[in-house]
């Protein structure tokens, strides 16, 4: 915005440019750290973990996860995050290798993150950047005093994107204004990423919001607002045919949605997934 604001021109962009944007191979490590939770959710590897909802009193909780052969690995904690501040408190460790200036041989130490407690803006991943661990494992250690107990913590790993998502995605989904104005102008000097939010992206998304309909569901929405199909009618047709696809005996991925809205969650927030699927509920195809 600061280039356009004195004198650039989206106009000027070279072909090459335009495709390192539409490109999942050009996603570098600060942008998989700037994931949302939602959409850190919807990665191809993630792994969702929550602690008793309560947890009790005198709790000492060690867990450990992997992802194998990942050379990093990202921790974003859920808004809903809340621990007793100070008394019940989560550390991170992970095994760490260095080595001594006079020492060939590497030495593994360990690297402690925290502890963390009390609101979720005290965690990784809302008040805090999402953690980057550089190890393909790491272990938890969750302690509470014996009084006074809270909800606990959820908290996302990953350490890929979702399949076929690139940068241009992450600004089109992003919840920060100079991003939504930053949309606007590209499609308007650019139409071949207003067709790409159209169509290839809104596969993508809707892709995801089949496999992980709770996560995905605000992403899609805040792609709409922002390629401003207002009806559903205008969906593209793959996205239809996505939906209409045969998943397990002979049910379709929109019927197993439906589901998943039939069932409630108390721990989860539903309210953008049924928005969403109220929107799509009056295309013909979908009537039935």
């Amino acid at each position: 915005l600061f280039l356009l604001e004195n004198g650039a021109s989206l106009h000027e962009l070279t072909s090459k440019e335009v495709l390192s944007m539409l490109d999942s191979n050009t996603l570098r490590k600060e942008h998989l750290k700037s994931f949302s939770f939602d959409l850190a959710c919807c990665s191809s590897d993630a792994i969702v973990h929550d602690s008793p909802h309560n947890y009790p009193n005198n709790a000492d909780i060690s867990e450990s996860f992997s992802i194998p052969g990942a050379s990093s690995v990202y921790v974003s904690f859920h808004q809903y995050t809340f621990t007793e501040n100070r008394y019940d408190k989560l550390k991170i460790l992970w095994p760490s290798t260095t080595t001594h200036e006079n020492n060939s041989h590497p030495a593994i130490a360990q690297t402690t993150e925290g502890p963390y407690s009390g609101s979720t803006e005290n965690f990784p991943g809302k008040g805090i950047q999402a953690l980057q661990i550089q190890s393909d494992s790491f272990d938890i250690h969750f302690t509470s005093d014996r009084s006074n107990t809270y909800w606990g913590y959820r908290f996302v790993v990953w350490s890929q994107a979702p399949k076929n998502w690139c940068l241009f995605c992450n600004i089109v989904i992003s919840d920060k204004d100079e991003d939504a104005m930053f949309c606007k102008i590209l499609f308007e000097a650019r139409p071949e990423f207003k067709e790409y939010a159209e169509g290839k992206m809104m596969q993508v998304l809707f892709n995801m919001f089949i496999n992980s309909p709770h996560n995905a569901s605000l992403l899609v929405l805040r792609a709409l607002e922002r390629t401003g199909i207002k009806s559903v009618i205008y969906i593209c047709d793959d996205v239809i045919d996505l939906l209409l696809t045969e998943h397990v005996k002979g049910r379709s991925n929109w019927c197993l949605i439906l589901d998943v809205d039939l069932k409630t969650d108390n721990d989860n927030d539903d309210s953008s997934m049924e928005e969403l699927i109220s929107w799509l509920k009056p295309h013909p195809r979908l009537l039935g």
